[in-house]
């Protein structure tokens, strides 16, 4: 259905996000840069940052496929998180950073990820020792104790009782 859309109207933008989110839910990664081009040069900045991420999903599963030995890795990755810091710099929605400092920290860069975070923690929107037990998380998830455990600290200092102070310094210690 969305390959006969396309065919009608070859420009449109969303059609164009629909069909590479398809395409990358199916595993064709080699046809979501070709298909997502258009968008990548919308003027339209919320199509064109839809159109970045969905690319970036596709490099990263690809990343994710390489073996652990290969040569490829090491650049791949590097340009995985070029490629984060970039879009982090966009001001991206709440809920986009979010998940930009996760994906920034299961690469493997805890500075980048903590730099997001300390983003997300200054925001209004939620408290700011949310986004730091979530940081927590992701870097115990990710092997990254000392990680964890500064965030943790952290979230202890932002708390706003003595309990939530508490608890995080216990799961700081764990």
């Amino acid at each position: 259905y969305l390959t006969n859309l396309l065919r009608t109207d070859t420009q449109n933008p969303l059609l164009r996000i629909a069909m590479a989110r398809k395409e990358l839910i199916s595993g064709h990664f080699e046809r979501v840069s070709q298909t997502l081009a258009p968008a990548l040069n919308s003027e339209d900045p919320q199509v064109k940052q839809d159109a970045v991420w969905l690319l970036w999903q596709s490099e990263e599963i690809q990343y994710q496929r390489l073996p652990l030995d290969s040569p490829k890795r090491q650049a791949v990755r590097e340009q995985l998180l070029r490629q984060l810091a970039e879009t982090a710099g966009h001001e991206p929605p709440i809920q986009m950073l979010a998940e930009l400092a996760r994906k920034a920290i299961s690469l493997g860069d805890m500075k980048l990820g903590s730099r997001l975070f300390d983003r997300l923690a200054s925001s209004e929107q939620i408290n700011a020792d949310y986004w730091y037990v979530d940081a927590a998380r992701v870097a115990l998830q990710h092997g990254e104790y000392r990680a964890a455990a500064e965030f943790y600290l952290v979230a202890r200092k932002r708390a706003k009782n003595i309990d939530e102070q508490r608890r995080f310094f216990v799961a700081a210690m764990h």
